[in-house]
């Protein structure tokens, strides 16, 4: 596959790039991409990520009355990011738990269902990385610090740093547990969310190799995580349920605004938009494009049964007006 992420040219702003002398640490990267995040919305429409550090295990997301935010666990803050997998490992954490703020799911948290908590869970997974893909692309401050790892990187060598970071999730944090996602379904949930960012950054210009080598290259590059394929494969079904009870859900809580969080500027709107207020002709036309592609590419044989595509994992449906 080839091809390249421009990292160190696309921004929004016109920046010179120098290379960082500061050593990188998790703290840094927390506050950049919340601060970069913040960036990609219109003066008319502000939405501010805030970060902080505290006494916690995992990164979560928190409210008091100052409003929502990202809490990170001090290790995680004092870690020095000496490699571009760790970079990745970090943002899409980050990507995550920014997801649950976007589309407000701290918004009646107490009274989810396991079913709802599994599902958004898995929606932030997808979204999430979306969001690191967006950072590391668009994102003024982690760009910059991105470009020490990756001054001239191909989308190839990229993707199979992401598939390491995929492996170290896999390892240190996904989890079985009944409120969330199997550990493999987390990992195919987030390489789909790369597929998408990819699958629009190209546009026209999408080489449908790429259905077969974005997760390869994710999925299939490290053996830890060709291990949990392996073993853990046979017990998931990859439905596509909880992905239609997400859009449902979020579609409750949209209600009739034009997205949740609306005011992304033209740069970014195409990856992270959050209006789910498509039409049936719409849904249906998007559906149609995807059977098109999956079937010319040979993923799918002509024979596939098209309700059992779910176009929302792939997230092509073009944003609505408005958000």
């Amino acid at each position: 596959m080839g091809g390249s992420l421009n990292l160190v040219i696309m921004t929004m702003t016109d920046v010179q790039i120098t290379q960082p002398s500061e050593p990188l640490t998790g703290r840094a990267l927390a506050f950049a991409a919340a601060r970069d995040f913040s960036r990609f919305f219109h003066p008319a429409f502000p939405f501010e990520v805030g970060a902080r550090v505290g006494a916690v295990n995992m990164p979560c997301v928190r409210k008091d009355s100052t409003g929502s935010y990202i809490l990170i666990p001090r290790e995680m803050a004092d870690e020095v990011i000496e490699s571009p997998d760790r970079l990745i490992f970090h943002l899409l954490m980050l990507g995550h738990e920014i997801a649950h703020l976007a589309h407000k799911h701290l918004d009646g948290a107490d009274s989810q269902t396991n079913d709802e908590y599994l599902t958004l869970e898995l929606w932030a997974d997808f979204y999430g990385a979306k969001v690191a893909m967006t950072l590391l692309t668009y994102g003024e401050q982690v760009r910059l610090q991105a470009h020490r790892f990756w001054p001239h990187r191909s989308l190839p060598r990229l993707l199979l740093d992401v598939g390491s970071a995929v492996a170290m999730l896999l390892r240190h944090v996904y989890r079985e547990h009944r409120k969330y996602p199997m550990p493999i379904e987390r990992a195919g949930i987030t390489s789909n969310g790369i597929l998408s960012f990819v699958r629009n950054y190209y546009g026209g210009e999408f080489n449908l190799g790429f259905y077969y080598s974005v997760p390869l290259r994710i999925l299939f590059s490290n053996e830890f995580t060709r291990e949990v394929i392996r073993l853990d494969g046979g017990r998931t079904e990859f439905a596509s349920s909880p992905i239609l009870r997400a859009a449902e859900w979020h579609r409750k809580v949209q209600a009739s605004a034009p997205a949740i969080t609306p005011g992304f500027l033209p740069p970014v709107l195409p990856y992270l938009h959050t209006s789910f207020s498509h039409s049936d002709e719409e849904i249906e036309e998007t559906r149609r494009i995807l059977m098109d592609e999956l079937k010319k590419s040979g993923i799918l044989g002509d024979d596939f049964e098209e309700d059992n595509l779910n176009p929302s994992y792939l997230s092509t449906d073009p944003p609505r007006d408005g958000d």
